[in-house]
Parts: C-alpha cells; structure tokens; sequence
C-alpha cells in the first residue's frame, strides 16, 4: 500500500510538471506569433534597402506602438507596406525624398491619446509626395489630424503633394486631410468624417476620379477648406458628395472649377452659410454635373470681374453654352449664361432656401453620314424642349424624341445614339417608343434602313355580292405576300348612293343599285382588288319544311333569276308560287322587274311504288342469268337482289336499274341461285323510297 502511494503522488508530481511546462511553451509561442504578426504588419524599404520600421522616439516597437521614422540626410524614396497593421501612429519625419504606402489587408490607425493627434504624419523639406495605394484598406481614427502632409510651401506649383488610389476612412476632430500643399484624388474611396473644425484644410484639392464622400459636423466645419495664395479646387471627375454646416467647398482666395467628368453635390445646412464659397476667387463650370444646396439666401459667392460676371462658363463644347439654376421662386435666374451685378463687389446666386443645380447641358445631334433617312430630334422637357431638329441639347436625364422618315422603299431597321467620337459604344433606342434619356456625355444619333417588302396582290372573300337594302356586309383581305411590311388597305365605294364602305370593310348597302368597291394598298404599290356590289330588291322564300337551293337569291336588282328547286326528305317538289294559295306558278323574274317577292314551295308527299312483276328469269351463259321485268307506273328504278340461298344471306349481291331486262353475272357456275326485285321512287333530295320486294325467282 505505501509503495502504491508513492507511485500515485509520483504521477500527479509528474502531471502537473508535464503540464506546466506545455503551457509556458504555449505562451512562449505565443510571444512568438505576436512578434511575428506585428513584424509581418509593417515592412519599410528606403531606396531599395528593408530597414526596421519601428524605430520611434519613445522607443516602442510592439504591438499597439508607434511607428516612427526620421532617415538621413540623401535618401530620396521610401515604401511602407501595411498588411492587417494595428497601431498608433505612422510618422515619417523631415523625410527628403517621396513616400509611398501600400495597403494590403485591414489597416487601422488610432490615435486617440498621443499628444500630437496624428494618424499618419508626412513631414517633408521640400517639393515631395506621399501615396497612398493598395488593394487593401485603411481606417484612421485621431484625436487631431487624419493624414497630415507638412511641408513648407505654401503655392499652387510647390510643396507637398497627397496621391491616393486607395480605400481610406477617417474619423477625426479636424483636418482629414491638413497640408500647406496639393491633395490629388485619383480614385478609390475616401470617406471623411471632421466632428469639430473642417473636414479638409489643403492649399489645392484635385479630384480625377474615386468617389469622395466629405462630412463636417463641427459648429463651424466646412467641408473642404482651400487656404493660402493661389489656392485651387478642381472636380475633374468622379463622384464628390460634401455635406457641411459651414461651406461645403470653400476657397477664400482662389477659384472653384467644376469641369466635364464631375459629379458634385454640395450641401450647406449652416445659416447663412452659402453652399460654394469663393469671396475673393471666381467660379468656373465647364462641365459635370454640379449641384449645391443652401438653406441660406445665398447659394454660392464669389468675386465679380471687371464685365460684373462672377460665375463663369469655360469653353464648353457648342451645345452646352447654358447651366441651369433650378429651384421655386427662382425667377429669373432659371436659365442664364451668365450672372452679372450691379452695384454688388460679391455675387450672389439667390436661392430663397431651396437648391439651386447647376447642370451643364449635353449636344445630342444626328449622323452626318445617314442615307435614305431623315432624323430629327426634339428634347420633351417642356422648360428646355426644342425641336424637331438635327441637333439639341440637354442636360442629363431628359427625354429626347426621335422622329424617323425614311426614304421610299426603305423601312427603319435599328435606332440608336454613341458617345461621339466613339461610334463603337452603341445604346439602342426601343423603335416603337423612338426615345432616349439624355446621357451625360455629346451624343450622336444614328439609324439603320433595309428595303421595304410591299404587296404583290390583294385578294377579297367577294368578288360580287347582293345585298337587301339597309342591310350589312364586311369585305375580308387576304395580303400577299405575306411578309408585306404595311398590309394596310384603303377601301372606296365608287357610288356611296347606293353604298358605303368603311376603312375597317365593311358595306352598308343605301339604296337600289350597283356599286364598286375598291380596295387599295397604302403602301404605295398600287395593287388593288374589287367587289361588285348590287343593292337589289328582296326574295323571301316560305320552304314549308324543306330546304332552298344556295343558287336562289335572296336580292334581285336587273337580273333575270330562274329559280331552282329546293329539297325537302320524302317529298317531291311540285314548283314555287306566287300567292299563298298557290294557284300562280311562278318559275323565274324577269330583270325589269321591280318589287319585292314572297315565293311559297309546294309539296308532295312521294307515294311507295308497288312490287314488280318478274316476267322471265332464264340462264344465258354458264355464269350469266338475264332478268325481265314489266313496266310499271311511280317508279324511277329498280333494285334486283340474288344469292345463293333462299333466305339471301350466301352470295348477296345488289344490283340497281332503271332498264326492265338486266343481265347478272354469278359467282360460281352450276349452283342454284334465288333472285327478287323491288321498285324505289326518288324524293327531291335524290333519296330512294323502295316498295315491296316481288316474289323469288329460282334458276340453275
């Protein structure tokens, strides 16, 4: 028992020893992993060379550090590749040369305690640039400035210079952007957020493309904020979306340029706060498509020339010569190709707080090198519509309309509008609605013929017909060829007295007479059918149960008719009369005629003929037996029956005739054969009534 207790406490003492060790192992690699993530977070090469990143005055260098940098003097370039790196603060201090950050993964700067408040800090001594760039992204969260990139000029042709082509956001109190230099926006996406003082302080800003949204939400923020000499703001491209309490876009000395490319909305909410900004500069539009907001009465300011213009409209492409300012009780600023004052050094674009949107119009204009089509195009805006012409502008999002005529023999086969100068980039206008909304770029507008196919040959359903008086009837057309572009026909009556057509076919006979009607092709080919119409005089027919002929009319008009016999089942037709007591036969009209005639059938019930007399059965020949019969009265035929047996039903066979002496071929010579005839009468319908049968003959 001791040895066992022993043994047990040596185990645990093992265990627990065992255990102790694989977790100080555990930690230790996990010291490792950290260190190496950290390490892999940033890697800096100077000029070609991979130096240790985190070097800083403080002398951090783990995780959650700041990442600080000042080189010596002669190196010109650095790259800083950030891979999911986590810290504090980049710094690159006094750097004489250009600056380059490349972002891969999920980057985020906070700088929320440091005393200098930076996200990334770029200090450089002399006309440098520091770009942002990657697939990745970085967020920057600082209690001051996001990026700031210092340098001692203070021009628009000198001192430092922002690229980004990246994915970036940034949450700070002020200055998203800070330099005394040249921000340029090339593409990706920047989202600003200033909670305190201005979202964007720079000495120019330049936007080619990306989209750029900019929020200011401090007291006296404004959006994007150009200081110094010579300060410039261009929208050359891209999407711009500023949202401010203070000026949206605001160059205290210099000028605002909105050129072709660019979409801008700029948005005031601050009173008295105009939207674009520029008290001693001028504004430029040139292009894009600009929209500013104000709740102010002042939209946007700026300094008037020496001609009192103080908006300005570059040398816009022919066709967008006008901008439009538009908003309720705007008056006479709604159309203007530029605004002058009087007596007023600023100029003011009065908006009674509602948007003003200045948008340049577009040319839309038809293809010179059309053949056999004439197009012509109007712009259905009712505030700026025109046309049809060959040539209209418009701003983007209107509604053109497109009127096509080809020349003859030719039908339209494709519509469409491209970009000018790039015939290529095609967009397909819908031929039955023959509209486009206006693109924002010129556009030309082009179409497609082929030959018509046109009619052969008009065929109606009638080529003559009858009618009563009062009465109606539709002309049906039948169009070949069939694949016929316009199948559309003209219908004419040649004497609308007697009766008219309608363009639909159909006839409305007026009075006694003959007309003709014409149908006609409307595609020019000039093929033509016709129907004889005659409006005549009435025929009523009393059947008393039997069944008109279809060549009895019912309508006369100077034409002599010979009536034919109708049909009635069991009946013989005995003629048609006048009067209902049937005492005037009439067989015929003569064409002077001219009434209306009401025509009675007589009947006769057919009576069974009675059962023939067979005078002589004899066999001729070995499979030949000739039959006679005697001539009887109410009879038209006969039908002579013979088999093999007496009840006929072995070798049967029917034979009809209208002879009295009939010969009958047998089926086997020798045999024994019975033979019967009986008479039938035809009623008239063509049907056979039979009589009796006679009695039965033998013969071997």
């Amino acid at each position: 028992m001791q040895k066992e207790s022993v043994m047990i406490v040596r185990q645990r003492r093992q265990k627990y020893i065992r255990n102790l060790l694989m977790l100080v192992v555990a930690m230790l690699m996990l010291a490792g992993i950290k260190k190496t993530a950290f390490a892999e977070a940033a890697t800096l090469t100077i000029d070609g060379t991979s130096v240790n990143p985190y070097v800083s005055s403080s002398g951090k260098g783990s995780s959650g550090g700041t990442w600080s940098f000042a080189p010596a003097n002669g190196i010109k370039n650095a790259t800083l590749t950030l891979n999911n790196y986590h810290g504090k603060e980049i710094n690159y201090s006094y750097a004489p040369g250009d600056f380059d950050i490349v972002l891969v993964g999920n980057n985020v700067v906070t700088n929320n305690t440091n005393s200098t408040g930076f996200g990334i800090y770029y200090e450089a001594d002399g006309i440098y640039t520091i770009t942002i760039k990657g697939k990745g992204k970085l967020t920057i969260h600082s209690l001051f400035y996001g990026i700031d990139f210092n340098t001692k000029y203070y021009t628009n042709d000198q001192g430092g210079k922002l690229v980004l082509n990246a994915n970036v956001t940034i949450h700070c109190d002020g200055g998203g952007l800070h330099s005394k230099g040249k921000a340029y926006i090339n593409s990706g996406a920047l989202n600003i957020v200033a909670y305190n003082f201005h979202a964007v302080i720079v000495n120019q800003f330049i936007q080619n493309g990306g989209n750029v949204t900019i929020t200011g939400k401090g007291a006296y923020s404004a959006g994007v904020y150009m200081a110094g000499e010579n300060s410039r703001f261009e929208a050359n491209g891209g999407i711009l979306t500023v949202n401010s309490v203070n000026h949206a876009i605001e160059a205290y000395t210099g000028d605002l340029y909105f050129n072709e490319g660019c979409h801008v909305t700029a948005k005031s909410t601050g009173f008295w706060q105009e939207s674009l900004y520029s008290l001693n500069g001028r504004i430029y539009f040139n292009g894009g498509e600009v929209r500013a907001y104000a709740p102010a009465s002042t939209a946007f300011r700026s300094a008037k020339n020496e001609e009192n213009k103080f908006v300005y409209f570059g040398n816009l492409n022919p066709g967008r010569q006008m901008a439009y300012f538009e908003g309720k009780n705007f008056n006479s600023l709604t159309r203007v190709k530029h605004l002058s004052m009087e007596t007023e050094e600023i100029g003011m674009g009065y908006s009674n707080k509602y948007a003003i949107a200045i948008l340049p119009k577009w040319r839309a204009s038809v293809s010179t090198s059309q053949k056999k089509i004439a197009i012509k195009l109007m712009n259905l805006t009712p505030k700026y519509g025109s046309g049809p012409v060959d040539s209209i502008t418009g701003i983007k999002g209107e509604t053109v309309k497109v009127s096509v005529r080809c020349a003859k023999g030719k039908k339209l086969s494709t519509l469409y509008y491209y970009k000018a100068k790039e015939p290529s980039k095609k967009s397909y206008i819908n031929l039955t609605k023959k509209t486009f909304t206006m693109p924002d770029y010129d556009v030309v507008v082009a179409a497609k013929v082929k030959d018509t196919v046109k009619v052969t040959k008009i065929k109606l359903n009638k080529t003559k017909a009858t009618l009563r008086k009062g009465k109606c009837f539709t002309l049906r057309t039948s169009i070949r060829p069939s694949n016929a572009d316009n199948k559309g026909v003209t219908f004419k009556s040649s004497n609308q007295k007697v009766a008219t057509v309608s363009q639909r076919g159909v006839i409305i006979a007026r009075r006694y007479g003959t007309t003709t009607i014409t149908a006609m092709s409307k595609d020019g080919s000039r093929k033509k059918a016709t129907c004889r119409i005659s409006v005549g005089y009435k025929i009523n027919y009393k059947l008393n149960g039997g069944r008109n002929s279809k060549f009895n009319p019912s309508t006369y008009y100077k034409k002599k008719i010979t009536l034919k016999n109708p049909t009635r089942r069991g009946y013989l037709f005995k003629g048609w009369y006048s009067n209902r007591r049937m005492t005037k036969k009439i067989t015929g009209i003569s064409k002077r005629s001219k009434k209306n005639y009401t025509l009675y059938a007589k009947w006769r019930k057919v009576r069974k003929p009675a059962a023939p007399r067979v005078t002589r059965v004899v066999k001729v020949t070995g499979d030949r037996i000739e039959v006679t019969l005697k001539k009887q009265k109410n009879t038209d035929g006969y039908q002579i029956s013979y088999a093999a047996n007496a009840s006929f039903t072995v070798q049967v066979k029917n034979i009809s005739t209208t002879k009295l002496t009939k010969t009958l071929k047998v089926y086997k010579q020798g045999n024994t054969y019975y033979i019967r005839v009986r008479a039938y009468k035809k009623d008239s319908a063509g049907k056979r009534i039979y009589g009796a049968y006679s009695w039965v003959k033998m013969v071997k």
